[in-house]
């Protein structure tokens, strides 16, 4: 089984979808055979991620599909990689190159062309395999920490790159909080309507130790979700349902990628987020963290101290 704890340090497919992905339609994906192709030792198993299971089956020879195709060359950490994607409505085709091509269904990943090697094929079911195939589910990755607060309530944090989610989650640990996700959190609606979070996912950055437990339980409700920012005082300010769409359209990871149906389903997605703003549901805000360099700890208690006076 590929379990989400043995996936790769690095992760390196996530920043797929970053800005720089150059995105172009054609009608025909060019299949380039792959020399000396291999699969994962256990690809012909199941696909296990943040509460998900998917069969993986090998279908080597399919024809390439009829409809569209997307073609997407992406920066992948300062690697381009092409990519072409097509969607055929019940399945969603996958064409990763050197990592291999695969179709998507709602229960199944089928490889139909291997990986030029088994780390290969390794990287694409475990990176952008796994997240179409959520997608799929309707559920969606965020670039976010998150830690439950000593009243037991979610909060997930997301910011730009180095604004300090990651060190946010990390030092509220100190004041009685629990790191729930690092940078990475799977997240869904729930049969009540609420935002669940599937916290089983692995944290490219945090040792085996740190990663949520294995224990602990598979779906846990959200009660807020928090921009992050810096400035030179601290300040919690309320987010607008539009401010929320876009906040869940932007921190999604991979989402310039997905098919039509999955794009679908994540814009609907997130207004169903927003919607839990005036059920009641769901706090939704930025917070802004004093930029105090030479006092962090402080700065992040602070800002803490706001969130319970804002709730």
């Amino acid at each position: 089984m590929l379990a989400s704890d043995q996936w790769p340090t690095l992760f390196s497919f996530l920043v797929i979808a970053s800005s720089n992905a150059d995105v172009t339609i054609t009608r025909e994906i060019p299949i380039e055979p792959s020399a000396q192709a291999r699969l994962p030792g256990d690809a012909a198993n199941v696909l296990s991620v943040a509460g998900q299971v998917f069969a993986i089956k090998t279908g080597f020879g399919a024809h390439s599909p009829a409809c569209e195709v997307v073609r997407v060359n992406a920066d992948m950490l300062n690697v381009e990689v092409a990519v072409a994607l097509a969607d055929c409505g019940e399945s969603c085709w996958i064409d990763l190159f050197d990592y291999g091509a695969y179709q998507c269904t709602d229960d199944c990943i089928t490889i139909t062309r291997p990986a030029c090697s088994e780390e290969h094929a390794s990287e694409a079911l475990q990176g952008p395999i796994a997240l179409h195939a959520l997608a799929r589910r309707g559920v969606f990755v965020l670039h976010a920490s998150a830690a439950i607060s000593p009243s037991g309530q979610l909060h997930a944090f997301t910011a730009a790159s180095g604004t300090g989610k990651s060190t946010v989650a990390r030092l509220a640990q100190d004041f009685g909080w629990r790191r729930v996700a690092d940078d990475l959190l799977p997240l869904s609606i729930g049969a009540d309507g609420g935002l669940m979070a599937h916290p089983h996912l692995a944290q490219p950055k945090l040792s085996r130790a740190e990663q949520y437990p294995e224990s602990a339980s598979p779906a846990v409700a959200v009660a807020a979700l928090i921009r992050l920012a810096r400035a030179d005082e601290a300040q919690f300010r309320p987010m607008s349902r539009m401010g929320l769409v876009r906040l869940v359209l932007e921190s999604t990871v991979a989402a310039r990628v997905y098919s039509k149906r999955s794009l679908a389903q994540h814009l609907e997605f997130a207004v169903a987020v927003a919607a839990g703003i005036d059920a009641g549901r769901l706090r939704a805000g930025e917070l802004v963290l004093a930029d105090t360099p030479q006092d962090l700890p402080g700065a992040i208690k602070r800002g803490l101290d706001l969130l319970d006076v804002a709730h």
